[in-house]
This record gives C-alpha cells, sequence and structure tokens, in this order.
C-alpha cells in the first residue's frame, strides 16, 4: 500500500511524477483540428485541475436498546415477576464471573412509578464479547449526512424542493419489521437536510478548511472546517446534533476537480478493510496468513486514494472544539475542529491503578503468557515436575499473600527454563524471541519483553479503541492503535557485545537488548513443534507484525545483519525502565516519549526512537530519526561505487524554485541555534586545520555538522583568533571521566602557565621530603606503608600506568559501559547519522497530498555548500483549502550527507580503547591463592597466601575485553604486567575455579592434561593430588587450572565466570574450560 513506506523516503512514485508534470512547463497540449485544446498554465498545471472540492460527512446509527440485549446473556424481569430479583440473578451471575458487567435495559416509552423509564431486563456483558460483531447482529437503521456534496444544485436543476436524499437516505439493516413507534423514532432522530424549507434557503456549504500535522513528526494531525448552515432546522436537528459534538467522529475530504469518482461514503463505512478501500495497491504480491504463515496470493483492489495520489485526500478525525455564530440573515457561521482519531490514544491519563496493572502485566503478566504459550495442558501424574503441573492452577482472590508469593517463585523457576537464554549472557534466544518475553536467568528481576510486546499488550490492549482487542490488532477499519511493524532502528555488533559482557559485570544491565535472531529465522524452527506444522518464528513474525514489503532473502537476520538493521518491534526493552516511565508520568503520550527518551539514551546517540502518525490518522508508529530512508539509500549504493552514492542523492525530487515554470508560491529559508549550542558554535568556529574533535554529545556534534557544510570551514578564521583552545577543552571535558586525578593535572596546568599565582612560602625540604615515598615504581621497594597509604600508592601506580597508555594514542575509560559507548559513537554515530541541523525551509506549492512528515527531497535555490551536501526532511504538513484555491505549505529542516563531517573529527581507532585496571575491583572477584616460599638453613618452606585483586590491578596494563565467542564463559579480558613486584613472580592457584568430576566427559578429557585437587565438604580442605583413584568418602575430586607463574611485561587472559576466576597466557586453555556453570565449583 502507498502508505506503507520506510520512514524518511524520498518523494517517488505517482507524487513525484505528478509534480515533475507540473514543472515541465508545457503550454498547450496538441490535439486535432475542431477538438478543445486542454491549456495549462506556464507550469504545465492544467487549469482545469485548479479547482479544489471539499466535502464533509459522518455517517450515525440509530439502535434500539432492547435489540442489543437479545446477543447477550439476559434476565427478564416478567420471567422474575420484578426486576429486584431479575438484578439479584444477574449480579449473582456477574460474580461468579469475573470481569462481567451487569447492565439494565430501559424501554423510553413506557415509565415506572416514578416517571423513570421502565426497566425490561438486564444483561450481562463479558470482556471477551467482541461489541462490534455483537452490533452487527443486531438491527439498526443508519443514516449518512454530507456537506458538499453538490446535490441541491441538482434538485434545482429539477425544479424541485425536495430534500436531499442522495447520501442522506436511511439505510435499514433488518429493521424492515420495526413497528410505527420505532419508525417514527427514525424519521425524528435522522431528518433529511432541507426537509423543512419552506425560503428556498441554499444547503449548507464548506468555506474553508485548513489541516496541518503537529508536534514533532506530525504525530497529530488538526483539521479546522468552516461551514456555514443557511437553514436553522437543519442546524437545529442535524448539525448542532450531529456535528457539533465533542467525541464525534467526521470524515473531511478534499482535492482537485480533475477526480473523476468520489466515492460513496456508505460503501467505505461498510468495507471489511478501510484501509484497503482507501490504500489497496495491485503492486502487493499476497500476504502472509496468520494462521499457516504461507504465502497466498491475493487480488487487491486499487484503493481510491492510490488511484488518485497526489490529487486527493481523506481525512477521519474526532470533534475536539467547534463554535456557532447566528448571523443578520439567520444563516449560521459553524467551525469545528477535528483531531486526528490517535490522539484519543495519546491523552488518556494514568494514575496508581493503571500504573499497579502496568507492573502486574510486565512481570507475573508477561511470564504468565510467555511459559502459558510453551507449554501444553499436563495431565496430573508422578513424573511431571510439580511447578510445571501447578503452574495451570493460577491464584484467586481468595488465596492469601503467602499462596500468591509461592505461586510467583514457582513462575519466576519456570521462566528460567523456559524463556532464559540458551546461550550465555543477556541474549534473548529460543522460546524468549518465540514469545516476546525474556528473564534473566542468573537475575529473575531482570525482566525484558519486545517492542512488539509492548505495543500489542500494553499499548493497544490497555489503552487502545476497537470493539476488543482482536478487532484493535487487524487494524483494518481505523481502530486507534500503535503499529510499527514497517519500522526498522540500527543494529549494531558493537550493543550485542555490550549486552553480553555487560550480563557479567555490576553495571547497570541494559535497557534495550538484540536478540540472537528475528523473524523467520529461527535455528530450530524445524524442531519446535507448533499447531498444524508451523515453523518456529519470533513473535513479531508469527503475528504477521513485521516488514514483509522490504525483504528478498530467506533469512531476515542475515538480510538485516548485513544493512545494519533490525526490525524495532523485535527489539526487548527492559520492563523496570518501561514500568518507571508509566510512574513518572500521567498521560500515555508522557510515557511513550519518557520512555522512547530512555531507549535512545541508553544507545548513547545511536538510537533516535520517534513517535509520529501511523499509516493513516488513527495509527502511531515508532520510527528511528537517526534512520532515514534515502540515508540508508545513499549508503548501500555507495558500497560498490562512489559514483551510485552520488546518483542515489541526485535522483531525489527536486523543487525547482526561481525557473520559469515553478510550482513554488512560496520559499521561506530560516536559521535559528538552540540557545544551549551556541557556545559549542563559536567553538567550533575557531578551529583550523590543526584541531579535530572527538564528540560525545549530540550538541557538538550538530556544531561540526554545521561547519563542516563549507568546504573551506578550517581554511577561514575570524579575527581576533582565539585558536581552537575552547574546542579542545570542550573535547577533553567531554572525553574525561572527570577522576580526582584530572583535577590535579589541571592544577599543574595552572600553576605552570602562571594562572594562579600566589604569595605563599614554599619549603622545598619538606616538599621534598614528602613527595619521596611516592615516587617509587614498585610497592616492594617503599617502606612500610599504612593500608590508607597503600591504597594511595596503588591508585598512583594505576594512574602512571594509564598515563603511558594515554600517551602512546590510547584511549582509556573507566567503566564497561563507556568501553562501548567509545565505538558505538565511532562506528555507528560519527559515521552514518545524518543530524537534523537547525536550518529550517518552508515552501508552498499548489495542493498535492500523500506528501507526509518523514518525506524527503532537495530543492535547487540553495548556496553551493548546502546543494551539494544537503536533502530536505518533511516536518510540518498543512494544507488550506478556500475560494482562492488549494495549497499545500511543507515545513522542512536540513540534514547533511554524514560523510561531510569527516574533516573536523578525529578518527579514533576503536581497537585502541582501553579499561581502567580499577574496573576489575567493581567486579566482586574472590580471593586467590599464591605460594610464597621462603628459605632456611634446614629447608624450603611453602606458604599458601590469599591474595586480592586490588594488589594484582598496580601491575595491569593495557587491559581490554577478549572479543571471541565462548558458549559458556561469561567474560575474558586480555591484559599485559608491568614491572611486577618479587611478592607476585611466585605460582598462582584458582582453587575458586574447577571443574566438578562429576561432569565425566571434562574430567576423562583433561585429567591427564591438567592438575587434580580434592575437595573435602566434610572439613573444607583442599588438597593436591594426581591420583584420582585416591578420593574416597566425602572427598570429591575437581580438574583446577595450572598454577602459573606471572611475568613482568607479558601477556595474560583473566577468565571471569560468577565471580570465580584464573588467570592463563592460553588461549587453549580457556577452551578447555569452558562449561555450563552448573559444572564449576567456586570456593
Amino acid at each position: 500500500m502507498i502508505n506503507q513506506r520506510l520512514f524518511g523516503s524520498p518523494i517517488s512514485g505517482k507524487v513525484k511524477e505528478e509534480l515533475e508534470r507540473r514543472q515541465q512547463g508545457e503550454t498547450l497540449t496538441e490535439g486535432e483540428f475542431g477538438e478543445s485544446l486542454n491549456v495549462t498554465g506556464n507550469n504545465g498545471f492544467n487549469l482545469n485541475e485548479r479547482t479544489p472540492f471539499a466535502r464533509m460527512w459522518t455517517s450515525v446509527k440509530f439502535i434500539q436498546p432492547e435489540r442489543v440485549a437479545e446477543v447477550y446473556k439476559e434476565f427478564n424481569v416478567n420471567d422474575d415477576e420484578g426486576s429486584q430479583i431479575s438484578e439479584v440473578k444477574a449480579k449473582l451471575y456477574s460474580n461468579e464471573n469475573p470481569g462481567t458487567q451487569v447492565i439494565p435495559i430501559k424501554d423510553n416509552s413506557e415509565l415506572d412509578v416514578l416517571g423513570r423509564p421502565k426497566i425490561i431486563k438486564y444483561i450481562v456483558k463479558t470482556p471477551g464479547d467482541d461489541e462490534r460483531g455483537a452490533r452487527e447482529k443486531v438491527d439498526f437503521a443508519r443514516k449518512i449526512y454530507v456537506i458538499g456534496d453538490y446535490n441541491y444544485q441538482e434538485s434545482a436543476d429539477k425544479g424541485t424542493t425536495n430534500s436531499l436524499q442522495i447520501f442522506d437516505s436511511v439505510s435499514l439493516n433488518g429493521m424492515s419489521g420495526i413497528g410505527v413507534a420505532s419508525q417514527n423514532d427514525v424519521d425524528a432522530l435522522f431528518p433529511n437536510q432541507l426537509k423543512n424549507n419552506e425560503l428556498i434557503k441554499p444547503q449548507t456549504g464548506i468555506t474553508s478548511i485548513n489541516t496541518e500535522t503537529e508536534g514533532t513528526l506530525g504525530v497529530i494531525k488538526r483539521t479546522t472546517v468552516n461551514f456555514v448552515v443557511h437553514n436553522f432546522d437543519d442546524f437545529d436537528k442535524i448539525y448542532n446534533k450531529y456535528f457539533l459534538k465533542p467525541g464525534a467522529t467526521v470524515f473531511v475530504d478534499f482535492g482537485w476537480s480533475s477526480v473523476e469518482n468520489l466515492y460513496n461514503p456508505l460503501d467505505l463505512i461498510t468495507s471489511d478493510n478501510i484501509k484497503e478501500y482507501l490504500y489497496g495497491s495491485k503492486d502487493v504480491p499476497g500476504y502472509e496468513d496468520d494462521e499457516n504463515q504461507e504465502s497466498i496470493e491475493v487480488e487487491e483492489k486499487i484503493g481510491f486514494i492510490t488511484e488518485n495520489q497526489g490529487y486527493v485526500d481523506v481525512i477521519q478525525g474526532i470533534v475536539v472544539d467547534y463554535n456557532a455564530k447566528i448571523l443578520e440573515n439567520g444563516s449560521v457561521e459553524c467551525s469545528i475542529t477535528l483531531t486526528s482519531s490517535n490522539n484519543a490514544l495519546l491523552g488518556q491519563e494514568t494514575n496508581e491503578i493503571v500504573v499497579r496493572q502496568i507492573q502486574n502485566v510486565l512481570y507475573e503478566g508477561a511470564l504468565y503468557l510467555g511459559i502459558q504459550s510453551t507449554l501444553s495442558e499436563i495431565e496430573e501424574s508422578e513424573d511431571e515436575i510439580s511447578d510445571t503441573r501447578e503452574f495451570f492452577i493460577t491464584p484467586n482472590k481468595d488465596d492469601s499473600a503467602e499462596d500468591l508469593d509461592t505461586y510467583n517463585k514457582k513462575l519466576q523457576n519456570l521462566a528460567k527454563k523456559q524463556l532464559g537464554s540458551t546461550n550465555f549472557g543477556l541474549t534473548p534466544s529460543g522460546n524468549a524471541i518465540r514469545t516476546g518475553v525474556f528473564i534473566d536467568s542468573l537475575n529473575v528481576d531482570d525482566v525484558y519483553v519486545c517492542w512488539g510486546f509492548v505495543e500489542d499488550i500494553i499499548i493497544n490492549e490497555k489503552f487502545g479503541f476497537g470493539s476488543g482487542t482482536k478487532n484493535i490488532k487487524d487494524g483494518n477499519n481505523l481502530q486507534v492503535r500503535m503499529d510499527s511493524s514497517n519500522s526498522f532502528t540500527t543494529w549494531n555488533k558493537v550493543f550485542e557485545e555490550r549486552q553480553k559482557t555487560l550480563a557479567n559485570v555490576p553495571e547497570s544491565t541494559p535497557n534495550f537488548l538484540y536478540p540472537e535472531w528475528w523473524g523467520n529465522s529461527d535455528p530450530d524452527g524445524d524442531s519446535v513443534e507448533l499447531d498444524e506444522g508451523i515453523r518456529g518464528t519470533s513473535y513479531s513474525y508469527f503475528n504477521n507484525k513485521y516488514p514483509k514489503l522490504f525483504y528478498n532473502g530467506d533469512s531476515q537476520t542475515d538480510e538485516d545483519i548485513k544493512k545494519n538493521r533490525i526490525p524495532i518491534r523485535e527489539v526487548f526493552i527492559n520492563a523496570d525502565m518501561i514500568l518507571g516511565a508509566f510512574r513518572r508520568n500521567n498521560t500515555i503520550r508522557k510515557v511513550i516519549n519518557d520512555l522512547l527518551g530512555e531507549i535512545n539514551k541508553s544507545s548513547d546517540g545511536v538510537f533516535d526512537w520517534k513517535m509520529i502518525s501511523g499509516e493513516t490518522d488513527s495509527e502511531l508508529i515508532i520510527i528511528d530519526n537517526n534512520r532515514v530512508d534515502i540515508q540508508q539509500r545513499i549508503n548501500d549504493s555507495g558500497q560498490s561505487n562512489i559514483e551510485n552514492q552520488q546518483d542515489a542523492f541526485v535522483e531525489m525530487f527536486q523543487f525547482n524554485i526561481m525557473s520559469p515554470n515553478s510550482i513554488v508560491k512560496d520559499y521561506n529559508l530560516e536559521f535559528s541555534l538552540p540557545e544551549g549550542n551556541i557556545g559549542n558554535m563559536y567553538a567550533v568556529q575557531g578551529m583550523s586545520h590543526e584541531n579535530k574533535l572527538f564528540p560525545l554529545s549530540n550538541q557538538l556534534d550538530d556544531a561540526l555538522a554545521i561547519n563542516s557544510l563549507d568546504v573551506d570551514a578550517l581554511s577561514i578564521v575570524y579575527e581576533p583568533d582565539n585558536s581552537g583552545f575552547r574546542a579542545n577543552q570542550i573535547d577533553t571535558n567531554e572525553n574525561r571521566d572527570g577522576e580526582l586525578n584530572d583535577v590535579f593535572e589541571n592544577a599543574k596546568l595552572l600553576i605552570s602557565d602562571d594562572i594562579y599565582k600566589t604569595s605563599a612560602i614554599r619549603s622545598d625540604e619538606q616538599l621534598e621530603s614528602i613527595l619521596t615515598s611516592y615516587t617509587s615504581e614498585n610497592l616492594d621497594d617503599s617502606p612500610e606503608l599504612t593500608e590508607d597509604e597503600k591504597k594511595k600508592q596503588q591508585q598512583r601506580l594505576i594512574k602512571i600506568n594509564i598515563d603511558r597508555l594515554n600517551a602512546q594514542g590510547f584511549r582509556v575509560v573507566s567503566d564497561f559501559t563507556n568501553y562501548y559507548k567509545v565505538k558505538e559513537i565511532q562506528e555507528v554515530v560519527l559515521k552514518t547519522r545524518p543530524n537534523l541541523l537547525p536550518f529550517t525551509l518552508s515552501l508552498t506549492t499548489y495542493g498535492i497530498s500523500s506528501i507526509q512528515p518523514g518525506d524527503t527531497f532537495r530543492v535547487d535555490y540553495l548556496p553551493q555548500m548546502y546543494l551539494d551536501n544537503v536533502y530536505l526532511q518533511v516536518m510540518k504538513v498543512s494544507h488550506g483549502i478556500n475560494s482562492d484555491g488549494w495549497f499545500t505549505t511543507l515545513d522542512t529542516q536540513f540534514r547533511p550527507r554524514p560523510e561531510v563531517k569527516e574533516s573536523h573529527y578525529i578518527d579514533i581507532n576503536t581497537d585502541k580503547v582501553r579499561l581502567s585496571p580499577k574496573v576489575l575491583h567493581n567486579l566482586d572477584l574472590k580471593v586467590f591463592y599464591y605460594v610464597e616460599e621462603r628459605n632456611y638453613i634446614v629447608t624450603t618452606i611453602k606458604t599458601r597466601k590469599k591474595l586480592k585483586i586490588t594488589e594484582l590491578t598496580p601491575y595491569i596494563t593495557d587491559l581490554k575485553i577478549y572479543t571471541k565467542n565462548f558458549n559458556n564463559i561469561g567474560l575474558v579480558l586480555s591484559f599485559k604486567t608491568t614491572s611486577l613486584s618479587d611478592s607476585l613472580k611466585n605460582n598462582l592457584r584458582f582453587y575458586n575455579y574447577a571443574i566438578s568430576r562429576f561432569n565425566l566427559d571434562a574430567y576423562q578429557k583433561l585429567k591427564d592434561k591438567y592438575e587434580i585437587i580434592y575437595i573435602s565438604d566434610e572439613r573444607g580442605g583442599v588438597e593436591e593430588g594426581n591420583d584420582a583413584s585416591t578420593t574416597t568418602g566425602l572427598r570429591t575430586t575437581h580438574i583446577t587450572p595450572p598454577a602459573i607463574t606471572l611475568n613482568s611485561n607479558t601477556n595474560y587472559y583473566i577468565v571471569i565466570q560468577n565471580q570465580g576466576f584464573f588467570i592463563t597466557d592460553s588461549e587453549n586453555m580457556i577452551t578447555d574450560f569452558d562449561f555450563p556453570t552448573s559444572q564449576l565449583r567456586f570456593g
């Protein structure tokens, strides 16, 4: 469908063809002698097409209350000899069926003793009832009121004053047998326009329409329709009742009069698929059937808007404001304001009850849904695990808090087995991907759900509008919902590595996760047992909510990784973060924006998820504002040939602003720098060829992008010349960790530059005495130190090692999060992000539809520095229709091509990023042993001593993450030793990391290769030995990594698994000890 396109797509298809035709500049169209000539203006725009039309309509139904009751469970008053008995039975039935509603049905034609409408029955409606489906079974009368259909002129031509009845006729659905009273009700409720028109007043007419998108990227559409009602009886009984009514649903159609056949509102409103009726396209070959996942060829009808693309627009909205003014001649001047119906979802308020509901859904509810779909109903038997069997016995409101807590623990135990990762770390796999629910096997409090789950189960199920949850999910008839099926975000290997690492370190868990696979790429898909042999797929793919139009290959994961993308619905989001957004905000709009902001922040600028209007005005979608489709096309086309990259840029539609055939009526260019970025811009302006930066903030990156548009920017310096000092300072501040050492270094600089001067008396002898104890390179060479002094000495040695790395061009960071942040910014943000600059361009052209916020194009009337490097993205679309015609205004912003920024960037080699040894202090690693030998006159005694990791880190440098994949080992770091102290040059033994003998395969494989130790549960001791046969009683055998002697200036690996660790200089040893945690012992 034409409304299904990626965010940031260039103007294309029929709209591009129409705009190009208008710019051709033909003056006449050729014809045979005697034929009328089709005269065009100087811009190729047919003069006959310059007459706009406008229409507004609404459709309402009349439903008799007693007819509604017939499709629900009812309790008849007459059968129970009184309404009280009937009500009691209805409430009793409702109590036995939680969630149901008791509703009285009244007869307005008959009053009770108190003069109120008499209750004739009670009905009970259950949560599972499809209300629209129920209403379809009920007899009703439909009336469609239309303004602007020119029916009055037809009636006048026939010389009649009859009321207008073309679209206004009453449509009966099964009501042919209704009584006279009901027929009178219908006639009274739905009078025809101009039914009482003795003064032969003209029909109601539209005077103007103004519609515009609002908010970032036009998430909401607001439309104002001004019209005049000349017949007061019509105003009283029709317009005041059905149009000037808050919450009323109204359709507005406008376009060029060249549209041959305007659709019949009755056809649209009775269509089984309104979306297809408007946007259907024959270009779509088929779709994936929900039930059997097989491609089915379909004959799609070409939609009304598709057929008239660019010439007509259809708006559906709800009335939020109106006014009416009575004129001197008795006419009524009216105005209504519509908002797109997706605003109804965003405007809903939250409270403590809603927050508790969301909390229950995210934790107990999500786990239950995920587990339930992985288990089949089991029979009671001794062979079944009790937790699994009891899973299906859910707690109810009468159970105690203790019972509920017990059930939740069983739920978590099952979740670890069914929804945890099948590999190591925080990477959803297997059933977690198939269900959209993931739980960290190491920390059951860390629950993640895929974004598709957030949309379907939280946003749509709790806040969407439709006749039922399934109806909202289908979304074919303007249901109010969120559906990001056609949205991609960036996939990058750095994020994948980051989440694996953060699973094993005591830093904040990621706010989002990439799954191991997605879409149809289930590696175990053929073996997954699903109904009717359906192949295993991800949650979104199984629910037919994935970007099916944008795949060519068999494996979606492989295709996406090649294009550095992943569907947004496949990304897993931390449940705590979702719940936090609900707790902090009081409307759904604020909740979603808060949540997206947290996701973007945790991506370090790689993501810029935004909410925009969806495929229809009733929908919402999430897009990645950093992933602009035209930029991806430019990047993809340039991979093989730089000329192809330029072609993709040049082929974009370009408005010819000042040409004789220009179709641009108004044109305005403005530059407005955000106040908070003035300092960055001024600093960057002082840069020259010797200055380059590595921006960690988007604000500094935007300033660099603006400056880099001028290829001569680094050669031009304004005077007085302040040099690049401030730019370098900004870069330094952004790229330092803000530790105490930085303060000391800065203080030294201030003194050396004579900036800080005092008259204090110096004491050089005392200073020399103080510094003497801190100049040693080795702790063992220092005099006896207190614990505090020793810690300071350790910190100083660590800093010396870090300074040496910095001097060699390495970048040293203080934690694992920043380790990956540098890589993310270098590999993704700086190289691929097309900044959204504060340059705004607004242009007005003759009315054109089907352009939406996010679309991209170029203009030809810009300074040369922008012309070759910038394209425009639509931020807002406005339409104005009045007696002057129809005009469309596009408000846009500049996006530069990312490659133009390279001249201002420091190209950091991501292979030269290192970790501070201090990160090892935070890993809570258990102590390990080293053997100290002491020679006496008679003998040599070996003493086993405990060594803390803090005693080793002063001699560690060049620390980085070893990125080779292992099946079970969580984290491996490589490092190099400096000049070691004498006490560390001894054998180190790792009794806290050993493979159990009960892992027979590993035992047999490694017993002859590594040392064997005996662990006695009785006395908790450890003995070394070489003969496993000597193990008896309570003593069990384990295999441990061999002792290792540390040498100065040597490369090693530190292998970490659940606080247990060992040090080795052999990659093969790491592979040998790559076993599941359950087969390891940590002492």
